[in-house]
């Protein structure tokens, strides 16, 4: 997994839920409050969920300092934020009280008529993983999560406001559609490994007899196998060698790409794919030998002598020694087919 390092953002998320004014208790002066979920929101980046696993939520600030405000207005404190909790139905909970000052009281009186209905929360992500388009992201109680989404691993709730009206919980109070990702530090998926790093079947069967998760993943296997004691590593099975690849019947190139593009080009250029082919794959010749007869086949067919000299004194192909043959093979007319 890589990771990549968060700078300093004191940018805000948003979310809102819709605040029971029914709940208020007369006695204690405080009214119940629902201000977070898993529940996903849509933002730029994808679905975004919040995480209400233990260790995902730092209710420190809250619990020491919490206060309740007036439409995430700072200047406007209605009162204390008291119990902040993750209640087994993982969701943020909390109470609000009301201040004996003046927006304490009016706050109050406008719960009561239910002019003030609605609860939005500001809070600050400080470790997400982004799950890409077409990935998949597995959490054992939200369960399956598609990509392109945004997951919270820690956040930090800040504010709890009372606005007048729930805003919609797609939209969010006060939310920027385009808010900076800078100062969150992200997660993002390693890339796939490369061929010769997949693990080979039988491997991944010692392994898993060794209590490997039949489920684990790729990366996961991997860790696994370099946590086995050295005796065991010792044991586990060596891939199996992968078959060659013989050309295609018809003198297409094999696709393991063990002929040579250069090769290829040349016995195309020439005329002559069928000769290298059958040289390369039923014969084994290097790819020299075969440029070599491929320029000796280009010469026959030309019917014409080779190498330096007068015109009246070469001789044609056919009467050549093997010794002159080779020495017509590196004429300079024909060069340009080694190239």
């Amino acid at each position: 997994m890589r990771k990549r390092k968060a700078t300093a953002n004191s940018q805000l998320f948003y979310r809102s839920f819709e605040l029971r004014a029914a709940e208020f208790d007369e006695k204690s002066g405080t009214v119940p409050v629902t201000f977070s979920s898993e529940a996903p929101v849509q933002r730029w980046m994808g679905a975004e969920y919040l995480l209400h696993d233990k260790e995902s939520v730092d209710l420190g600030r809250l619990r020491t300092m919490g206060s309740a405000l007036f439409n995430h207005d700072r200047d406007k404190i209605i009162g204390p934020v008291t119990e902040p909790n993750i209640g087994p139905d993982r969701r943020g909970h909390a109470l609000i009280g009301f201040d004996d000052t003046e927006d304490g009281r009016t706050a109050r009186t406008r719960v009561k008529a239910k002019s003030l209905r609605g609860v939005s929360v500001g809070y600050q992500i400080l470790k997400a993983r982004i799950v890409e388009k077409d990935e998949v992201y597995e959490h054992p109680v939200i369960g399956r999560i598609d990509g392109p989404a945004f997951i919270a691993l820690r956040w930090e709730p800040i504010e709890i406001s009372l606005t007048p009206v729930p805003a919609d919980g797609t939209v969010g109070v006060g939310r920027d559609a385009t808010r900076s990702l800078d100062g969150i530090e992200i997660e993002l998926v390693s890339p796939p490994p490369k061929e010769e790093e997949v693990m080979d079947k039988r491997m991944r069967e010692y392994l898993e007899s060794r209590g490997l998760d039949a489920k684990a993943t790729e990366e996961q296997a991997w860790e696994f196998l370099k946590g086995l004691p050295k005796d065991d590593q010792r044991m586990v099975p060596k891939p199996e060698p992968k078959p060659e690849e013989k050309p295609a019947q018809g003198g297409v190139p094999s696709a393991s790409g063990r002929m040579t593009r250069k090769l290829y080009d040349q016995a195309v250029a020439a005329g002559e794919l069928e000769l290298a082919v059958r040289l390369h794959a039923a014969e084994g010749k290097s790819d020299a030998e075969i440029t070599d007869a491929i320029l000796a086949a280009v010469a026959i067919k030309r019917g014409a002598p080779a190498g330096p000299g007068k015109p009246e004194d070469k001789k044609g192909l056919a009467g050549m020694s093997d010794a002159e043959l080779a020495g017509a093979i590196n004429a300079p007319a024909l060069m340009s087919f080694k190239d």
